[in-house]
């Protein structure tokens, strides 16, 4: 006899696992989502759902990689990200570029406090993100096409 839900859980065939979590899900302040949403989430191709978690752990390498830059030498971090953003290649800068580089790079330097940074995306782009971690994806796209 089995000591969990889960135990039992993990034994049925993708239709009843799909109906089982729509039950779960209702029992919480009556969300009603249909079992076919579970049974399409339940019969993807694991390769799919595993390109999710590959992605998340680069972007975690990526992200650590730029913190770790950034925490060592912001000045220098700042300088590349304009060049990024400008196209500008550092082995190419004319002197007049370097200069431009300096007083931005320092401009956004006096920007941060010790442990913090500047937003590195812009405004518009920053509140994307947080209307759809707000409201989500639907929410958002249908009223940017009003």
């Amino acid at each position: 006899m089995s000591t969990k839900i889960y135990d039992d859980f993990t034994k049925l065939p993708v239709d009843k696992m799909a109906q089982e979590i729509t039950n779960m899900t209702y029992g919480y302040n009556q969300t009603n989502v249909p079992k076919a949403h579970y049974k399409k989430l339940l019969s993807k191709p694991i390769q799919e759902a595993m390109e999710a978690s590959v992605s998340v752990q680069l972007v975690d390498t990526i992200y650590n990689t730029l913190n770790g830059l950034f925490s060592e030498n912001s000045l220098l971090f700042l300088k590349a990200l304009i060049c990024l953003d400008k196209n500008i290649k550092p082995k190419n800068l004319t002197a007049q570029e370097y200069q431009a580089l300096q007083i931005s790079s320092e401009a956004m330097a006096n920007g941060c406090e010790k442990k913090s940074h500047p937003p590195f995306i812009n405004e518009e782009i920053s509140e994307l993100f947080d209307d759809v971690l707000e409201n989500g994806e639907h929410y958002v796209l249908k009223n940017n096409k009003e």
